[in-house]
């Protein structure tokens, strides 16, 4: 495959998992722990394929964040802690996958495919 990740999230514990497993996969994953982190990862690197995005981080929101792109990039939402509200507004939000925590590792490999999959046939 050799699809680039940026997995963004603040919990340690999340993101060696993650990115032990979609390395496991062929991926290859950068980490970033915050949100301003990881737009300067994408200013400087840029050409990622799938972006995964925790809601509640430390600095900005994972919406913040997503609304802060310069580029269109396959984005999967993670959050263990919505509301009904927040969820609503990111049921509405094209192009966004969504998974809860804790989700099934199969389940996060399965929407980075397809992710990739609906990217492709635009």
């Amino acid at each position: 495959m050799g699809e680039r990740i940026l997995l963004v999230d603040d919990s340690p514990d999340v993101t060696r998992v993650c990115a032990q497993i979609l390395g496991d996969e062929g991926f290859e994953v950068d980490v970033a722990h915050r949100g301003r982190q990881a737009l300067s990862m994408l200013k400087e690197k840029g050409d990622y394929d799938v972006l995964i995005v925790d809601f509640a981080l430390p600095d900005i929101s994972g919406l913040d964040l997503l609304h802060s792109l310069e580029q269109d990039i396959p984005t999967i939402l993670i959050s263990g802690y919505l509301s009904e509200n927040e969820m609503e507004t990111i049921s509405r939000l094209e192009g966004l996958a969504f998974l809860r925590k804790p989700f099934p590792i199969t389940a996060l490999t399965a929407a980075v495919k397809r992710v990739l999959r609906e990217q492709k046939s635009r």
